[in-house]
């Protein structure tokens, strides 16, 4: 899921690459280096948990921003095959696009290859992760993986996998921005739709963001965006009205007058 750092004025999106053992994660990454990276830019490896995870992080061109905040893309994945089943929820849980990457061989069964996608998304769907907030490209460099789009499709519902064929017009860093765009342009859509509401000033990310959105006067169920509803990061979350500071002074004086009673009939109980 999109991660907003409030100290860092950014919002990082993160693109989970996945695949078998035998898949070419590493080499994808090395493209995305040498086609999208500066000369500081390098592919950074953490372990954890017994796993190698990669990953590098990507700048969209010009100056591109989300709510008024700067925008940055991490790719991710697991080299060979994962030893911490922690470490593939967390990435799953944390991604907002998803590139498999197809590793069949012209003349081979490749029903282990499309069983292993499977099974991922079956792993998604556990955590409530859905094609509607959750794209999903398959790239690789089979000419016939286009005929196998029928056998990736089969069986796993509403998932509809962009396929991408590497080529001398397409290779992993253009797949990877169009992924990118895709994602960026469903927030941008989310963006327009909380503008034509009138609540900017509630999703402009600022020092107090949670307390702005948690605080904001409720409003009527038809009124609300419909879209945020997808991304539970971005959920306005509808409470009280705000206390009219105007009607203090009333209260206090209706509050005085019945203390001012009260003392009157218990003076003349008394007397």
């Amino acid at each position: 899921m999109v991660e907003i750092k409030l100290e860092t004025r950014e919002i990082l999106f993160r693109v989970l690459y996945l695949g078998r053992a035998e898949s070419t994660k590493f080499e994808t990454f090395r493209s995305l280096k040498e086609k999208l990276g500066d000369s500081g830019d390098r592919v950074g490896v953490l372990h954890a948990g017994g796993d190698r995870i990669i990953t590098f992080r990507h700048r969209p061109e010009g100056d591109a921003q989300l709510f008024g905040m700067e925008i940055a893309v991490d790719a991710v994945a697991i080299v060979g095959d994962s030893e911490s089943s922690a470490n593939e929820t967390l990435l799953l849980r944390a991604a907002d696009g998803i590139v498999w990457i197809d590793d069949g061989v012209v003349g081979e069964d490749v029903w282990p290859v499309v069983e292993s996608l499977h099974q991922s998304l079956r792993r998604l769907e556990v955590l409530r992760r859905s094609p509607a907030d959750l794209p999903l490209f398959i790239q690789g460099r089979d000419k016939t993986l286009r005929n196998r789009s029928k056998d990736y499709r089969r069986g796993i519902d509403a998932w509809r996998p962009n396929i991408r064929v590497l080529s001398d017009n397409v290779d992993s860093a253009s797949i990877f921005k169009e992924i990118e765009t895709h994602i960026l342009n469903d927030f941008r859509g989310y963006e327009r739709e909380l503008s034509r509401h009138g609540l900017t000033d509630h999703i402009k990310i600022r020092d107090r963001i949670y307390e702005k959105v948690c605080l904001s006067p409720a409003f009527p169920k038809d009124d609300a965006p419909k879209k945020v509803d997808d991304r539970p990061e971005m959920r306005l979350i509808g409470s009280q009205d705000s206390i009219d500071h105007g009607d203090i002074p009333r209260r206090w004086i209706i509050v005085t007058l019945l203390v001012a009673i009260a003392s009157a009939v218990a003076t003349s109980l008394i007397l």
